[in-house]
């Protein structure tokens, strides 16, 4: 069974939102990211946070949509740096053992279908 969700308005509304939330603010914050990165099949990048190393430390972001196939979501993300401009990226996760983990990050939003 294929289950797609897409979600406009973001903002933690599903558990992998929830999951993106608290790995944005970890690495905002300068915590630890130890438990939020998955296998992901083989294909987890375990330094996916590096792409916000010049957004800076305390950065703002918000999460203005979502999309779910199955086991693995994309997360839309805006961020605001220490610059001042926003810049969009996206966070993709996969679900393993009932949690959303992890599995990478990119530059810029996908393009998420919301009826």
């Amino acid at each position: 069974m294929l289950l797609a969700t897409a979600c406009a308005g973001g903002d933690a509304s599903f558990p992998w939102e929830g999951s993106a939330r608290n790995y944005l603010q970890r690495i905002a914050d300068g915590g630890s990211l130890e438990g939020l990165y998955g296998q992901c099949e083989g294909r987890a990048q375990v330094n996916a946070h590096e792409i916000l190393a010049g957004e800076g430390r305390g950065f703002e972001f918000s999460m203005p949509s979502s999309t779910r196939t199955g086991p693995e979501a994309t997360v839309n993300v805006s961020i605001t740096g220490q610059d001042g401009s926003p810049t969009l990226y996206h966070v993709d996760l996969r679900e393993e053992n009932d949690t959303w983990m992890v599995c990478d990050m990119g530059v810029g939003n996908v393009k998420i279908d919301v009826d």
